[in-house]
Parts: C-alpha cells; structure tokens; sequence
C-alpha cells in the first residue's frame, strides 16, 4: 500500500464502502474494488517521459527520466506528479519559440527541484 490505514484516502475508500451500503449489508458491494498496482519498469517511465513532451526519441528525455524514475522508482502518479511539480516550477516548460517541451538543467539538478515525497506536492 502506498498510504497508511490513517491516510485521509483510507478514510474516504471506507466511506464509500460504507455509502455503497446503505442498508448494512456484508460483504461490501463488488462495484467498490481494491487494486494493487504494480511500478512500471524504467524504460516503460522513459517511454511515457518520451511521449509526454512529444519526443520521438527517447534517448532525448534519458536525463529527465532517470531523475524523475529515481524520485518515483515507477509509480505512474507519482511520475505524473514529479512532471507537474517540474511544470509548475519552470524547470519543464513548453517553448512556444520552438514549439517543442524543454528543460535546462542536469539529472542532478533535476533531482533537486523535486520534492522527496511526490505525495505531498
């Protein structure tokens, strides 16, 4: 599980459960499912980096995607997250010049502009 029992997201799975379920049944209503989801590989996050900000090649993004895959280790909303926090901070930014996503800093400097916990961003 990515959040704890105490997580307001627990709490909310809960209540909809419990409203799903108005008249006390058990077990729970099936329309109201638990799924694990599992990290994406590396090049899976450098492909979806890749397509993200339009590039065909994905050697292109290869500093960009190993400091967002280090921060996520594959999470795909907590990538989504680290390209909207980059987004938001400047550090990735749509080049209306060129008409094309660029960034201008290095995988370590990349790693610096983003939160340790993309959860809470």
């Amino acid at each position: 599980n990515e959040v704890e029992a105490d997580h307001p997201f627990a709490a909310l799975m809960d209540n909809v459960t419990k409203a799903r379920c108005v008249n006390g049944c058990t077990p729970p209503p099936k329309s109201v499912e638990r799924i694990d989801l599992f990290s994406l590989s590396h090049q899976v996050i450098t492909q979806f980096i890749a397509d993200s900000v339009k590039r065909e090649e994905i050697d292109e993004v290869a500093e960009l995607a190993e400091a967002i895959y280090t921060k996520t280790m594959g999470n795909i909303f907590f990538v989504m997250q680290a390209l909207e926090e980059l987004v938001r901070k400047n550090i990735l930014f749509y080049d209306v010049m060129c008409f094309e996503w660029r960034w201008v800093v290095s995988k370590i400097e990349l790693a610096n502009y983003m939160s340790d916990d993309v959860v809470e961003t």
